[in-house]
């Protein structure tokens, strides 16, 4: 959202890796992309002087506007906050922004963003709106505040499953996609729930969770991954079992399937893009 860490957790510094730069303050972090490079520092006497990082650019680019548009309002003194055409410039609003008048690019619902849909705050933050991932993310709320919460199920480490999806092992805690993506190909709705077992401890060390995805296009169009295991396997009317060496396997019962399959199971790394 035009480079302000909008409702967005804490910037833990180890995870901000190059062409990424750690913007660094006494209290907010921000992790800048290069498309919004400048580290650029936000603070109030109102506040107590609590300095917030935004990631801005040197001067904005076509069809993107300054927030605030007035030049001699804007509160940087190394670079301009730029909304882009799909959101519009503001302040927290009520007593959070009065206080703390910190410009914000929020989500203009009244367009379109390809790829992506909007989520508007509620209640005193009914004004706010930002853009989540269509197929990835959907709405949630904070105090009101909108924010994009993952739109995969959380499964168990066996679990009942009524069709095939993708299944991707990542911290449990954690907004991203990061980590093991297991793609099972075509996508079909079993007559009988299906078992599907994912091996938590080969993880060792981490805290992970399964999660189903409906949309497998939209997941893996928006990660960088790595093909790491192919394997496929002859499915049909009495059932049977594919397995990945033992980190995920695939039970499909009698009758749960109305026709022969070529089932694949592909396990792939997988990167959000940044």
């Amino acid at each position: 959202m035009g480079g302000v860490p909008y409702c967005t957790p804490e910037v833990n510094k180890t995870n901000c890796k190059p062409p990424n730069t750690v913007c660094d303050t006494n209290h907010i972090d921000a992790c800048c992309p290069p498309e919004n490079p400048v580290c650029m520092k936000f603070s109030s006497l109102l506040s107590g002087n609590f300095e917030t990082a935004v990631c801005g650019k040197n001067q904005c680019g076509l069809g993107e506007t300054t927030c605030p548009e007035d030049a001699d309002s804007n509160p940087f003194d190394n670079g301009f906050l730029c909304c882009r055409s799909d959101e519009t410039c503001g302040i927290p609003p009520g007593e959070l922004g009065l206080s703390y008048p910190l410009p914000i690019c929020y989500a203009n619902c009244d367009s379109v963003k390809p790829g992506y849909h909007c989520c508007k705050g509620k209640d005193d933050f009914a004004s706010t709106a930002r853009w989540c991932r269509v197929g990835i993310e959907q709405c949630g709320w904070s105090n009101g505040i909108p924010i994009c919460v993952p739109a995969g199920e959380e499964l168990e480490e066996t679990s009942e499953i009524s069709s095939i999806s993708l299944f991707v092992v990542r911290d449990k805690e954690s907004f991203s996609l990061n980590g093991k993506a297991y793609v099972i190909r075509p996508h079909i709705n079993f007559s009988n729930p299906a078992t599907l077992i994912v091996n938590h401890s080969y993880y060792q060390g981490a805290d992970v969770k399964t999660f189903k995805y409906k949309d497998h296009e939209a997941v893996l169009d928006s990660c960088d991954k790595i093909l790491i295991t192919s394997i496929s396997k002859n499915i049909g009317l009495e059932g049977g079992i594919i397995n990945i060496e033992d980190k995920i396997s695939l039970d499909i019962p009698e009758n749960a399937l109305q026709e022969n399959y070529l089932i694949i199971n592909q396990n792939c790394f997988k990167t959000l893009k940044m």
